[in-house]
C-alpha cells in the first residue's frame, strides 16, 4: 500500500512530510478518514507519536492525523481508533506539547489552540467510548494517567480562557464519574 510506504520509508524527509499529507487527508471525508484507517497507520501513528526523538512538528503532523480523524470521522471510525489506544497517544503528547512549550520549542502554533484542538479530540473519543463501554472509557484514562494530566492542565496559567477551562472542567468530572 503507497500509504504504508510514504509513512514507513526509508527517507526521511519524503516519511515525514508524508504525515502532513495524512493529517489533510484526515481532515477530509469519512471515506478519506476510512482509507487511511484500512492501512492501519493509526497503529504506526500512536507508536511514532510516543516516540520524542522524531521532531515536534512531525509529532505534530501525527496528531493532526489523529485527531483530524476523530474530529471528522464517523462512530464506527472512532470507536475503532479507541481500540487502537489513540487516547493513551494523545495524553502523551499533551506532555510533550507541555514539554516543547516550557522549553520554548513550539512551532508557532498558539499554545491555547493547540489545546483546544487535543481537549476537543480528547472530549469527542471520551463521550463516545463512554456511551459504548463505561467501563472501557474508566480503563482508558487510569492508563493513562488522565485525572493528573488533566489537572495539570486546568491549573496551567496559559489556558485559563473560559472554553479550554470548560472543557477541562467536564474532562475531569467525566474522569470522576467513571470512578
Amino acid at each position: 500500500n503507497k500509504f504504508k510506504y510514504l509513512a514507513n520509508c526509508y527517507d526521511d524527509q519524503l516519511r515525514d512530510e508524508s504525515y502532513f499529507i495524512f493529517s489533510n487527508i484526515c481532515a477530509g471525508t469519512e471515506k478519506q478518514i476510512q482509507a487511511v484507517i484500512d492501512t492501519d497507520l493509526f497503529d504506526d501513528f500512536q507508536n511514532k507519536l510516543q516516540d520524542w526523538s522524531l521532531g515536534f512538528k512531525v509529532s505534530k503532523d501525527i496528531f493532526f492525523s489523529i485527531s483530524n480523524a476523530i474530529l471528522n470521522g464517523t462512530v464506527e471510525q472512532i470507536g475503532h481508533l479507541s481500540q487502537q489506544n489513540v487516547t493513551y497517544s494523545i495524553f502523551k503528547f499533551i506532555q510533550r506539547n507541555n514539554f516543547e512549550q516550557n522549553n520554548n520549542n513550539g512551532d508557532g502554533h498558539k499554545e491555547e489552540d493547540m489545546a483546544m484542538i487535543v481537549l476537543r479530540a480528547l472530549q469527542t473519543i471520551e463521550k463516545i467510548v463512554f456511551s459504548i463501554d463505561p467501563v472501557l472509557a474508566k480503563q482508558i484514562m487510569d492508563k493513562c494517567g488522565g485525572v493528573a494530566i488533566l489537572n495539570q492542565l486546568y491549573f496551567k496559567q496559559e489556558y485559563q480562557t473560559s472554553s479550554i477551562q470548560d472543557i477541562l472542567t467536564m474532562l475531569i468530572q467525566f474522569c470522576a464519574n467513571t470512578n
